[in-house]
C-alpha cells in the first residue's frame, strides 16, 4: 500500500501508493508530487498559451 519514492529536495521517502488496484490500469505512484512552480512555463505556454516573451516578462516583474 505504500511506495518509496526519491524526493528531489527531502530524499528518500515513503508515501501512500494508488489505492485502488484495477487490472489493465497500472496505478503507479514512484514519482513525487512536484515542486511548487516545477511545472509553472509548462502551464502556461501549453495549456494556457502564453507565448515565451510574455512568460519571461512575468519571470522579470516577479510574478512567476
Amino acid at each position: 500500500m505504500f511506495v518509496k519514492v526519491d524526493h528531489p529536495v527531502a530524499g528518500k521517502m515513503t508515501q501512500p501508493g494508488f489505492p485502488i488496484k484495477f487490472s489493465e490500469t497500472k496505478g503507479d505512484l514512484s514519482k513525487p508530487s512536484p515542486l511548487l512552480g516545477e511545472h509553472t512555463e509548462e502551464v502556461l505556454s501549453g495549456l494556457l498559451g502564453f507565448s515565451d516573451e510574455r512568460i519571461k516578462e512575468l519571470k522579470n516583474s516577479g510574478i512567476i
